[in-house]
């Protein structure tokens, strides 16, 4: 059973694993699952890079036959260590959308890269900042951005329905260029409903570093998946901003400015991404000293 604890002040969240309590940034479980499930295939951000939108992010892995069904990541912190495992046999059993509603077999996903692609799409799609149209200077929130983008008609909570109607007018045509799209979300909302269905949600108190009490929200689960995308779910809730680190593919709470030369994560990402970009560590050393003999002179 894994506790995670996200605290109304958004600095970081707590993991308790087997009884050990751990603190880690925002964002922690949802990182931890798309390094786990792209470990020893491309990285992350060679397939963000190549490979622009959900659509063709799903078609570029519909014919894989490598399947990741358990896999694990070491936790350590303060000498205390723990795994994180994601198990498709057991306890993270893949999500299948409706049996009238695949369509055929061809576009079944290996469980690995359906899970990677969905969750994260639903960064992309749903937390990154985005400006209202190419003018303005103001950004939707977390939670316009999924109502911009959800299939779910208002007021039916059958979030298939319009894929369903859809579906019976056209048949598999709705995998066509015009309808793709609606296929492909209908399956990324039912694997989120699917995967936060299967966790328990409490409010809980605390204290904080002076003893005052502070509210937090206390979510259960057997599956780590499934707290992964509770972390999506909160963050769309709260209108948390989130963005990927373009060092290390992690997912990190994004405060503003939210318009950026490079998203970094951490003062470590930054310092590799600073020496990279200066062409290697001695390149920086020999920047750095020549920027302090200029500012000596002046």
């Amino acid at each position: 059973m894994y506790n995670l604890v996200i605290y109304d002040d958004r600095k970081n969240e707590q993991f308790t694993i087997d009884g050990q309590d751990f603190t880690v940034p925002l964002f922690y479980a949802a990182s931890s699952v798309l390094k786990i499930l792209r470990r020893g295939k491309v990285p992350l951000t060679a397939v963000v890079d190549q490979v622009k939108g959900l659509k063709q992010l799903a078609a570029s892995y519909c014919g894989a036959t490598e399947q990741v069904l358990k896999t694990w990541q070491f936790l350590n912190t303060g000498g205390t260590e723990a795994t994180l495992s994601v198990d498709f046999e057991k306890d993270d059993h893949p999500y299948s959308m409706p049996s009238p509603l695949k369509v055929n077999s061809h576009y079944d996903l290996a469980n690995s890269d359906a899970e990677w692609i969905c969750l994260y799409s639903a960064v992309d799609s749903w937390l990154i900042p985005k400006t209202r149209d190419a003018i303005s200077s103001s950004y939707l929130k977390p939670k316009d951005r999924f109502l911009e983008s959800t299939v779910q008609i208002p007021d039916d909570p059958d979030i298939y329905a319009r894929l369903k109607a859809v579906k019976d007018e056209l048949g598999d045509l709705v995998l066509s260029d015009e309808h793709g799209d609606l296929w492909l979300q209908s399956y990324l909302e039912g694997m989120f409903r699917y995967r936060t269905s299967a966790v328990s949600t409490e409010i809980f108190v605390t204290r904080g570093l002076k003893s005052e009490k502070r509210l937090g929200h206390l979510y259960k689960s057997r599956s780590f998946l499934s707290l992964a995308w509770m972390e999506i779910m909160w963050a769309i809730e709260n209108d948390v901003y989130a963005h990927f680190c373009q060092q290390c593919g992690s997912i990190f709470h994004l405060t503003r400015p939210y318009s950026r030369q490079a998203y970094l994560c951490s003062g470590p990402c930054y310092k590799q991404y600073r020496t990279a970009r200066m062409g290697g560590q001695e390149n920086l050393r020999q920047y750095n000293r020549e920027a302090q003999r200029r500012r000596r002179s002046r």
